[in-house]
């Protein structure tokens, strides 16, 4: 009797544990979009919902006034401000990454990025421009913590705002590789910023943040024709402009901050901060304006 049993028990744990496998590989989820830009592996993506530790995968250039779904089950359904709000609705990290090229003309402005640990980036060789169109607001303004936008093409940023703002609770925020202010094509081709505040602003700080308010490296920051036309304005300490997390200054980490209509960099009496490896020229409105020299300045080119 007890060897039957034995059997019997033998045989339905075989039976539980390949029902089990079934099980496991028919929920596997699929492997999302790799954004080599942003140098992370690819993630999964389960469901209708992207943003559970995975890539939110923007797959159309408009900008309906809906938010859609973005559901992986349905081919263009993610607009990059539905991508946004889902990736603000959820808990987890998320990369916002894009199918294909775009040219993305605003409506009205996008949500602020409330998520904390979002990136969104861009491939290789890939372009993803992001107008604002003259709308009343930022392209993109950070108000969450380990916040990444890289190697994208901003502009078109409304009177009295700047192209990217980081808020005065966001910290750990990382702007690099981007075109900001200009598609840069060419180079110096101006006239679709004619608006904007300025190129990064930061805001003062709101709270006694734990870490470096942002790191601003290898940005091209160009033709804001507004008032005051700044590259980038601080008002805050622990920005650092030039090196990167790793503390790499290199050719790769290096701002252009050029043919803006005011200042290149204003630090005003903000104390704290670092710029290094930094080219600022042929800007209307001057160079460099900094009142406090509690500030790390130098290896910068300056003209």
């Amino acid at each position: 009797m007890r060897i039957l049993l034995v059997l019997l028990l033998l045989i339905f744990s075989i039976l539980a544990f390949a029902t089990l496998s079934t099980a496991t590989s028919e929920s596997t989820p699929e492997v999302g979009y790799n954004p080599g830009a942003s140098g992370l592996a690819p993630q999964a993506v389960s469901g209708a919902s992207q943003a559970a530790d995975g890539v939110i995968l923007v797959d159309r250039g408009d900008d309906p006034a809906e938010l859609l779904a973005c559901d992986t089950a349905v081919p263009n359904d993610c607009p990059l401000r539905s991508a946004i709000a889902l990736a603000n609705s959820s808990a987890t990290p998320a990369l916002i990454a894009f199918a294909d090229h775009y040219r993305i003309v605003l409506q009205r402005p996008l949500p602020p990025l409330t998520a904390n640990n979002l990136t969104i980036s861009t491939t290789p060789n890939q372009e993803v421009h992001v107008n604002a169109n003259g709308t009343a607001g930022s392209v993109f303004y950070v108000l969450g913590a380990h916040v990444t936008l890289a190697g994208l093409r901003l502009y078109g940023a409304g009177a009295g705002y700047a192209t990217i703002t980081v808020g005065g609770a966001a910290y750990d925020v990382t702007i690099a590789n981007n075109v900001i202010g200009d598609d840069d094509a060419p180079a110096g081709n101006c006239g679709l910023s004619e608006q904007a505040f300025g190129g990064i602003y930061v805001e003062p700080r709101s709270e006694n943040l734990p870490t470096t308010r942002a790191w601003i490296f290898g940005n091209i920051i160009e033709c804001h024709g507004g008032a005051p036309g700044t590259g980038i304005r601080v008002l805050s300490d622990g920005v650092v402009i030039g090196r990167n997390q790793r503390g790499e200054v290199g050719p790769a980490q290096r701002n252009e901050i050029r043919h803006n209509r005011g200042v290149g960099l204003d630090l005003g009496s903000s104390g704290g901060n670092i710029v290094t490896n930094t080219h600022i020229h042929d800007n209307a409105g001057g160079t460099v304006v900094m009142n406090n020299f509690n500030n790390d300045f130098m290896q910068n080119e300056v003209e």
